[in-house]
């Protein structure tokens, strides 16, 4: 199975919330593959830091993702931001979280990881599965 990540599933990694580590645990085997569009990891330093966690320790969380085989950070292209235009005009979903749905799109994710309830419309319509707890 192939997920794409919003910046909540890396918040519950680094809270080490069980279910989130599961679906790691799941990638890092190999059963499935993760995708992390590069604005979910600004994200991710922007709420870390908020929180009041240091910057080495949000850097080892990272350092971690990247270097495992089966998770891609994908680089934001004029692909994705086309599509994500025309995904947060269709389907009224703030433009970073249409960047994280676009990214789903063109690397063929199956789900989303995300709390968030703007994207159930988008994904219902896209058959994608939007993976929440």
């Amino acid at each position: 199975m192939k997920h794409c990540a919003d910046t909540w599933f890396l918040i519950k990694i680094s809270e080490k919330d069980k279910k989130a580590l599961k679906i790691l645990k799941d990638v890092i085997e190999g059963k499935d593959f993760l995708f992390i569009p590069s604005i979910v990891i600004s994200e991710f330093v922007k709420h870390s830091l908020k929180l009041g966690k240091s910057i080495v320790d949000i850097i080892k969380v990272i350092k971690m993702l990247e270097t495992e085989i089966k998770i891609e950070i994908v680089h934001t292209t004029n692909d994705i931001v086309i599509e994500a235009g025309k995904i947060s005009q269709t389907f009224g979903i703030p433009l970073i979280d249409s960047l994280i749905a676009s990214t789903s799109i063109i690397t063929n994710c199956d789900t989303i990881i995300s709390k968030d309830r703007h994207f159930l419309t988008f994904c219902k319509r896209k058959g994608i599965k939007q993976l929440k707890w």
